[in-house]
């Protein structure tokens, strides 16, 4: 009988090459609607879109933490430096609301993120 961490290995090996071809599917996507105005790479713009359900696609830098606070009867994103009381990462933020709105979110490594962002949206419209 295999352990979970076998088990997971194993499934992982046989899924990993469809996530992968997927988010290099969304980069690609990104880069080619670039300037259209159904991308950002604007933490201030991608927040409210994932919170209004306008984000189709996600892509977020992996092991990156950025600190802010979401203001949604502004829909204002106001980064802090560092964790503190009340702040959240904005990044999981983004993650959890494109999600809970139907959207894909992907993560990859922060150097493979073009235009040297945090994260980058494909938007429904």
């Amino acid at each position: 009988m295999l352990s979970p961490d076998e088990l997971y290995d194993r499934a992982w090996k046989l899924v990993e090459p469809r996530f992968v071809k997927a988010r290099e599917e969304v980069v690609s996507q990104y880069r080619q609607l670039a300037g259209t105005g159904r991308t950002s790479r604007e933490m201030g713009e991608i927040i409210p879109a994932a919170f209004q359900g306008r984000v189709e696609k996600l892509v977020v830098a992996r092991d990156v933490h950025v600190w802010g606070i979401y203001r949604p009867d502004r829909a204002a994103v106001e980064p802090r430096e560092e964790s503190a009381v009340g702040s959240e990462d904005l990044l999981d933020l983004a993650a959890i609301q494109t999600l809970l709105n139907g959207g894909s979110v992907y993560t990859i490594e922060p150097d493979a993120l073009p235009d040297k962002a945090s994260m980058i949206a494909l938007f429904r419209y």
